[in-house]
């Protein structure tokens, strides 16, 4: 063993005896009831053996969610040193003091505890309080107020607009309706709703009791100078009394104005790229050490108050004998009563080339303070990785040291069948179950026999009219009405239709119409059935001769409609159906060999050309679409790489060498595991699965009519129903919402579909968005964390 590798052993099995620290803590002291509230507990100790953290017992608070994370450092002398963090999001219940009890820690065989902690819960109500000169006048029994604090504030610094409605208590029982809140439309600052109490309180007011109700905003504006925020206003709609009519009234409140002041220029840091606020910050790798060509996340945390979701990626200084990726970036914020808090984290991934101990830099945060106010800088500590070298295996083609894999060097074996989008392949799974259907007519017709052949219709019209001809004779007899139903009944046998007799003209007219009848044989016909409905009741009856004429114009027109509209089969032959049913894949074309010598030649740009017209077929290859993903990726079009990557990971899901880049392009974004494939088959494969156990279990239920075997009965039953899983599956993977990858960098979040319109936030290259509603040439996207917004469809891949 080399000289390195039994230092590394030394350091990483037998580390030092040092001092284990252990120590926990609330983000802050005081809460109100309902708000959230982080409970960190931190451990460094020697080594590298993961830390147990005991479940602490946590009175009148509820875990909304915990996580764990890690970091190392290493230091000659010293060893190898781990930093655990543990983070708990709890809600508050109840109101009081909470006390919670030591937790304990197990390390190295031993037990630590830390100090008993200790949080204020306050009410909601009882924090509120109102601003001086809010309170409703005497002569007021509705008041709306609203104002912003501070009246002073920095280009994206926070201030808190509040909006308060007043309802004198006895004037609020005689609303007939819940009233109308209208907030004010604020231009120049990014704008979101901070949390209060959704329903009124009761509240005591120079003698007088009224429900108040608080709306809170929090604001944070871009550009310096006056900031005017219109009016807020509630609708309402009252009864005075019983003998009153309803009467509805606007209350206004007064426009407020906001004085924004530039950020000062002394002391701007050279780093500082917008944030304000106030922030600490801290970074980690996923891993201690690691092999030459492997890959580690390295995730820088912003942690604070202020406009998070307006972070910017900060500088990645340089790694020495590193390849380093931007990856994903994530924020996780909480709107509490007065300020907007969370976390921003940012993901890079470092390749190393050549082994050794590497430390990676600082990451810097520079951010401007309004309280102090003034310019701060926050530095991560310093973070080490020890590189090892690369197993010693052979390399075979089609694998590189590279970060992400290597392209693929021929083409797809099988293209991607495409059937889903055929409607004769959908036709065809109506055929399992007509068969089904047929074979119950046949065991049932010889019992019954519903349907009428032509000749026998022909005969049964022959006869019917013989016996009316009879009773026209008869003064007394009500042919008119026989006429009806015979025509009626011999119409509704000749084309399948129900419910004729109580059809209107109309009606009639269109129902035959629709079966081949022409149109103006049909509307005789109409005519003349509702003739006969009006003839059956006339104060005086028509003569016998003309009885008899009607009897032979029924007859006539009924014989016409036989002999116009024909039974018509149309045939669709067997070759014709298989062309329709398996497209050809088309002609295959020298670019992709094109395309992979470009790449490997370096010629990216070239390489992004080839297989862009490689791709751009209605069938596209998926290792085609994957060589264009890696492309664009050394190409440094991340965003299009990873439209690129989704795209064949739909055309093949089973290619592990997708998920792969898109990990280490990504991370493990959110929105981006969503979008990839739930089930390891194209929709398609799911379609085709589907027909194979839906004519499987339609040959079932055929051989059970047949023979009456219970096995078979069962075994058509389970097929009946893995063809319905598989059209839940099918139907959940075609539902899927659209996801919109941005393919530029710095793409504006807008309020609206229009340039003119706000912008929220500018958006990195590569970032995911879920499509919400897609307009013209505008997309409504939205993203955990960022809210929602619009972005034009031209900076976007939808897929």
């Amino acid at each position: 063993m080399g000289t390195f590798a039994l230092l590394t052993v030394v350091l990483l099995v037998v580390p030092p005896q040092r001092d284990v620290e252990v120590e926990a803590g609330f983000d802050r002291a005081t809460v109100r009831v309902g708000e959230t509230v982080m409970l960190y507990v931190r451990v460094r100790a020697p080594g590298v053996a993961a830390p147990e953290v005991t479940e602490p017992e946590l009175p009148g608070l509820v875990i909304v969610r915990s996580e764990d994370r890690s970091s190392f450092r290493f230091a000659l002398p010293g060893g190898a040193t781990r930093e655990f963090y543990r983070e708990y999001l709890l809600r508050t219940e109840r109101v009081g003091e909470i006390v919670v009890p030591p937790i304990g820690v197990r390390v190295g065989g031993r037990t630590y505890e830390t100090q008993a902690l200790r949080l204020t819960v306050v009410s909601a109500s009882a924090a509120e309080r109102l601003r001086r000169g809010v309170e409703p006048g005497p002569a007021e029994e509705v008041a709306v107020r609203l104002w912003v604090e501070p009246e002073t504030v920095y280009v994206g610094q926070q201030a808190t607009l509040t909006s308060a409605v007043f309802f004198d208590a006895n004037l609020r029982e005689r609303l007939r309706r819940e009233p109308e809140v209208r907030g004010p439309e604020i231009q120049g600052a990014w704008v979101t709703d901070l949390a209060t109490p959704t329903s009124p309180e009761r509240r005591a007011i120079a003698g007088r009791e009224f429900y108040v109700q608080w709306f809170k905003r929090a604001l944070f504006p871009v550009d310096s100078g006056i900031l005017s925020i219109p009016a807020a206003s509630v609708v309402y709609e009252v009864r005075r009394g019983l003998v009153y009519a309803p009467q509805t009234f606007e209350i206004t409140s007064a426009p407020v104005r906001l004085a924004v002041l530039p950020l000062p220029e002394a002391g701007r840091p050279p780093e500082f790229s917008g944030a304000v606020g106030r922030f600490t910050v801290d970074a980690w790798l996923d891993r201690a050490e690691l092999r030459v060509g492997e890959a580690a996340n390295l995730t820088f945390e912003a942690r604070g108050t202020g406009n998070l979701a307006g972070l910017v990626r900060p500088a990645m200084p340089g790694v020495e004998g590193f390849r380093v990726y931007e990856a994903g970036e994530s924020a996780e914020t909480v709107p509490q009563r007065d300020t907007w808090t969370g976390r921003k984290r940012f993901s890079w991934v470092l390749v190393p080339e050549r082994t050794g101990r590497v430390v990676v830099p600082p990451i810097s945060l520079a951010y401007f303070d309004p309280q102090t106010p003034g310019y701060e800088v926050m530095r991560t500590g310093p973070l080490a990785l020890e590189v090892r070298p690369a197993a010693a295996l052979p390399i075979a083609e089609g694998a590189g040291g590279l970060a992400i894999r290597y392209v693929k060097t021929s083409r797809a074996r099988n293209l991607p069948v495409q059937v889903r989008s055929s409607p004769l392949f959908w036709a065809l799974q109506g055929v399992p179950p007509l068969a089904v259907l047929l074979l119950l007519l046949r065991q049932r017709r010889r019992r019954r026999s519903d349907v009428p052949s032509g000749r026998f219709l022909r005969r049964s019209r022959l006869q019917g009219f013989e016996r009316i001809r009879g009773l026209a004779r008869d003064p007394q007899a009500d042919v008119f009405g026989e006429l009806r139903q015979l025509a009626l009944r011999w119409l509704e046998q000749r084309f399948g239709l129900a419910g004729l007799s109580a059809a209107g003209k109309v009606q009639l007219q269109h129902a035959l119409e629709d079966r081949g009848v022409p149109p103006a044989l049909a509307a005789e016909v109409a005519g003349f059935i509702e003739e006969c409905a009006r003839y059956r009741f006339a104060p005086s009856p028509l003569s016998l001769e003309a009885r008899g004429d009607a009897v032979q114009r029924a007859a006539a027109l009924l014989a016409s409609v036989d002999r116009e509209a024909p039974p018509r089969r149309r045939r669709l032959s067997a070759p014709r159906a298989i062309a329709l049913l398996l497209l050809p894949a088309g002609f295959q074309s020298d670019r992709f060999a094109e395309g992979l010598a470009a790449y490997r030649a370096g010629d990216y740009e070239t390489a992004v050309r080839v297989f862009e017209a490689e791709v751009a077929g209605g069938r596209p290859d998926p290792h085609a679409l994957y060589n264009l993903g890696n492309a664009y990726y050394e190409a440094g079009e991340a965003g299009r790489a990873v439209y690129a990557w989704l795209r064949a990971a739909e055309a093949d899901p089973r290619d592990a060498d997708v998920r792969h880049n898109l990990r280490l392009a990504s991370g493990d974004d959110p929105v981006l595991r969503d979008a990839l494939p739930a089930v390891p088959l194209t929709r398609d494969e799911l379609a085709l699965l589907f027909a194979l156990v839906w004519y499987g279990a339609g040959v079932s239920w055929i051989a059970y009519l047949v023979a009456g075997s219970r096995s078979v009965r069962r075994a058509g039953m389970a097929l009946t129903a893995a063809a319905l899983l598989l059209a839940v599956l099918f139907a959940r993977a075609t539902a899927r919402e659209p996801v919109a990858i941005l393919l530029d960098e710095n793409v504006a979040l807008r309020a609206g579909p229009a340039l003119q319109s706000e912008a929220l936030l500018y958006l990195p290259v590569g970032t995911a968005l879920r499509v919400k509603e897609e307009r013209e040439n505008w997309i409504r996207g939205e993203r955990p964390g960022m809210g929602e917004g619009w972005i034009p469809r031209v900076n976007a891949g939808v897929l």
